[in-house]
């Protein structure tokens, strides 16, 4: 009654100038359900290192407690990593682990009511790929020269990092008059490597050293002094 009582003293014209300056309170109750939007219950984010957590906008509700778990009851209480209180039907989690699985529960509020109880228990499996996606490269072939200049009588080195399976690279020097002075075949295995070539360069000048495989061309210039 008393309850009754104030709603309808601020509700009164006699009290009008107090509610100039601010909003009245939602004060109906609550009694819609959670409702998992995304990632749905039981599915999998689209990222792990930033999941929207998103559910359905709830009637009467301005505000939402969540809790978030490593593990489902009846051990929840005791594996609550997060406790947040957001005043919109989403949150965005950062830090999660990849491929791994997570539950939550959310408790719908507003500014005069708040005795509703927490939802059951939702959950969400995080993806293995991060939101950069930069952090998530092409597979490389390159190589450079290890050594250039090199001196007259040394044998060129090129250097290598291959993230694809073995590579049969040819090697062909020319001179800088187009001429062939030397070719050979290597295989290029997986992760860095160092080829010193088969041949010595006696003569000083420029020379190009082409590099040619299945997947990748390249050409290198070597000067010796």
């Amino acid at each position: 009654m008393q309850v009754n009582a104030m709603q309808s003293d601020i509700l009164s014209t006699q009290r009008s100038h107090l509610r100039d300056w601010f909003d009245l309170p939602n004060m109906a109750e609550i009694s819609d359900n959670v409702t998992p939007l995304s990632p749905t219950n039981g599915g999998t984010s689209t990222y792990y290192d930033e999941v929207n957590l998103m559910w359905n906008e709830v009637e009467n509700a301005t505000a939402y407690y969540i809790e978030i778990a490593t593990s489902p009851e009846p051990f929840f209480n005791n594996n609550v990593f997060m406790k947040e209180l957001v005043s919109s039907n989403q949150i965005t989690l950062t830090g999660l682990s990849p491929n791994s699985q997570f539950f939550y529960k959310v408790r719908p509020m507003n500014e005069t009511y708040y005795c509703t109880s927490l939802s059951t228990d939702f959950s969400f499996r995080t993806s293995d790929i991060p939101v950069d996606i930069e952090m998530v490269q092409e597979p490389q072939f390159n190589v450079s020269s290890a050594m250039n200049p090199i001196h007259r009588g040394e044998q060129p080195v090129l250097v290598f990092q291959n993230d694809l399976q073995t590579e049969h690279v040819s090697f062909s020097v020319y001179s800088v008059s187009g001429q062939l002075i030397h070719s050979e075949k290597v295989d290029i295995y997986t992760g860095f490597s160092r080829v010193k070539l088969n041949t010595e360069l006696t003569r000083a000048g420029v020379y190009f050293i082409e590099i040619t495989s299945d997947n990748f061309r390249d050409v290198k210039q070597v000067v010796v002094q």
